[in-house]
């Protein structure tokens, strides 16, 4: 049903063909069709494709020059990549890493409403950001008194998407420890800081240092490697 309704676009069927057919996926043989994508993709992951490029046209963020669409996908597409991998990594069921995978692709929608909608406090935001080099939701929740991840959350909520889902985007920046078991919630977390510590966007700019405290707190230091590990490789053949 997501293929049929997709196919009836045109411009969103070419949109959607053309991630498909990118590197983010990685298949061999060229996708010529949404019913196939849905196929190879599953309705959910693709459900997660339709919504994020419904949001990246409702929401231009022109207001924020610091703001870019293009790193926001390029950063959701590989976090996406690395949370799938980890959850693969973990042994986690197909659904509990499909539903990894989909919140990674939309855990930062909630800036593109930010952006859109309060663009002169999100351009201070992003400045005391810049000169203190606190986390950016801590700074939204100073400014603002709430997260891009709770807004985003909020919004998805009414676009339809599992509450499952919804749920592992509100508390991708706050996970708490399970014991021993490793939560959707932690995985994105991490796939979103190594995405960050990894991928080089300005070579004049130093990589940020992994919050050791947190691998602590939440009891997963011993994993600190093979999950680097793990996010170096995918981002390789990402980026390969």
């Amino acid at each position: 049903m997501v293929g049929d309704l997709a196919s009836r676009d045109v411009g969103m069927s070419a949109k959607l063909l053309a991630l498909v057919n990118s590197p983010y996926f990685g298949f061999r043989g060229k996708v010529v069709d949404t019913s196939r994508a849905v196929v190879l993709l599953g309705a959910d992951a693709m459900f997660a494709l339709v919504v994020t490029l419904h949001a990246f046209s409702c929401f231009k963020a022109e207001g924020v020059p610091e703001f870019s669409l293009e790193s926001l996908w390029n950063h959701s597409a590989r976090t996406s990549c690395i949370a799938k991998n980890l959850a693969a990594f973990e042994g986690l069921g197909k659904e509990a890493i499909g539903q990894a995978s989909m919140a990674a692709l939309l855990h930062d929608l909630g800036k593109l409403l930010l952006c859109t909608d309060f663009a002169d406090e999100y351009n201070r935001i992003l400045e005391e950001v810049r000169e203190t080099g606190r986390v950016v939701s801590e700074v939204e929740k100073k400014v603002l008194g709430t997260t891009h991840a709770q807004v985003g959350a909020y919004l998805l909520v009414l676009w339809g998407i599992p509450s499952e889902v919804v749920d592992i985007i509100a508390n991708h920046h706050s996970p708490k420890a399970l014991g021993n078991k490793v939560s959707q919630e932690m995985l994105l977390f991490w796939a979103n800081l190594f995405e960050h510590h990894l991928t080089i966007v300005n070579p004049s700019c130093s990589q940020p240092e992994l919050p050791m405290l947190r691998f602590e707190a939440l009891g997963v230091v011993e994993k600190i490697e093979m999950w680097r590990d793990v996010a170096s490789r995918t981002l390789e053949k990402y980026d390969g």
